[in-house]
C-alpha cells in the first residue's frame, strides 16, 4: 500500500494559486493531480493552505472542493476558500 502512495504522490502535483490582489481579504486555492481522488484532494488542499500561509491568510469560511475525474491516468482536484490576511 506504502508503495501505491509513493509512487502516485510522485505522480502528483501541486499548484498554489494565490490571489495577488492589493486587499487584504480575496480568494485562495490550491490546484492537485493524483491517480486516485483522494490523493488529488489531498495535494490541492495542501496548495490551498500553502498559498494561505504564503500570504499570512486566515480563512473565513469552509474550503470547497471539485474533482474532474474525465482524464484517463489522473484526476484533478481545486480547492478554494475565501480568507484575510495582513
Amino acid at each position: 500500500m506504502t508503495a501505491i502512495y509513493r509512487t502516485a504522490l510522485g505522480f502528483a502535483l501541486a499548484t498554489m494559486l494565490a490571489s495577488t490582489a492589493s486587499a487584504s481579504c480575496g480568494r485562495f486555492g490550491g490546484w492537485g493531480i493524483g491517480v486516485t481522488e483522494d490523493i488529488a484532494k489531498f495535494m490541492s488542499n495542501k496548495a490551498m493552505h500553502q498559498a494561505l500561509d504564503k500570504e499570512n491568510a486566515k480563512p473565513l469560511g469552509s474550503a470547497r472542493t471539485e474533482c474532474n475525474n474525465n482524464a484517463v491516468v489522473y484526476i484533478q482536484c481545486h480547492t478554494f476558500t475565501k480568507a484575510c490576511g495582513k
